[in-house]
């Protein structure tokens, strides 16, 4: 009797034991999705199966904000943005190596020609550029890596409904409307100053700071310029762009260039002698 007496007991505590962990499992998968939401409400593209957040140039969340704070004031970021110098892609061989940044918008009737970087992807690239990423793409896959394509061209309105988001942001930090702008611009280019309005960019994996520890970073160092593209902004040379370090943005300007501006190891301002 007291041997069976035992067994009911440690069976009871074994079934409170159970339940508990299996609530407590429910609780935590439920809290880990609320965060995943809090942290990205757009349309999540999917490639091979694998799902990916985080469209590009999108508003930043609270830490990422200080960053670009941070960064802008250490970097003697200016107090509000310039009038950026209307330019035209030209029509030679070096149309790859057009500069947008803060100073430098492109021509508001310029209407870029764009196609899915991947089938089935629903991120698109300027056509001139779908080829040599789909190129990029399958050798890394060879390597046993996959190069998520999170967002490529961005449209005039959501680049606009995504820089005004950050500068409201700012805004509610106190800062005024002219401050809190450059501040943005160092996350969120305005409309026009985006390589991603023309399909000349793409970013991938996923858009943070720890994507410059994954196995395709660390592939597309090695190899990107192989295939024509560049990571755009690379950490130390903020004061040069005047935008935050990127390690998933990565540039298309064609082979020859990109092997000589990361032989020289410098950013496409410095390559083309436009630094402000």
């Amino acid at each position: 009797m007291k041997l069976k007496k035992s067994i009911k007991i440690i069976a009871a505590v074994l079934f409170i034991a159970a339940t508990f962990f299996v609530s407590f499992g429910i609780t935590l998968s439920a809290e880990r999705n609320k965060i995943s939401a809090v942290k990205d409400d757009s349309p999540v593209p999917v490639v091979n199966g694998a799902a990916e957040t985080t469209p590009s140039e999108a508003p930043l969340h609270e830490t990422q904000a200080e960053v670009s704070q941070s960064a802008a004031e250490q970097t003697g970021s200016f107090d509000k943005l310039p009038e950026p110098i209307i330019v035209n892609i030209p029509s030679d061989e070096t149309w790859s190596l057009v500069l947008l940044n803060s100073y430098y918008k492109m021509n508001d009737t310029y209407e870029p020609h764009v196609d899915e970087c991947l089938e089935g992807t629903q991120v698109y690239l300027d056509k001139k550029v779908v080829d040599a990423f789909s190129q990029m793409y399958n050798a890394a896959l060879q390597s046993g890596v996959t190069l998520t394509p999170v967002s490529g061209y961005v449209s005039p309105d959501r680049q606009k409904r995504s820089f005004d988001k950050q500068v409201q942001a700012f805004v509610d930090d106190g800062y005024t409307e002219e401050k809190a702008e450059a501040l943005a611009s160092f996350s969120v280019l305005p409309v026009g100053c985006s390589e991603h309005n023309y399909g000349l960019a793409i970013d991938i994996g996923h858009r943070s700071a720890d994507f410059s520890d994954t196995p395709a970073y660390a592939w597309l160092k090695q190899h990107a310029a192989e295939y024509g593209f560049i990571e755009r902004y690379t950490s130390g040379k903020e004061s040069v762009t005047h935008f935050n370090a990127s390690p998933w943005h990565w540039r298309y300007v064609g082979v020859d260039y990109a092997k000589e501006i990361v032989e020289k190891g410098v950013c496409l301002e410095e390559y083309v002698g436009k630094v402000n």
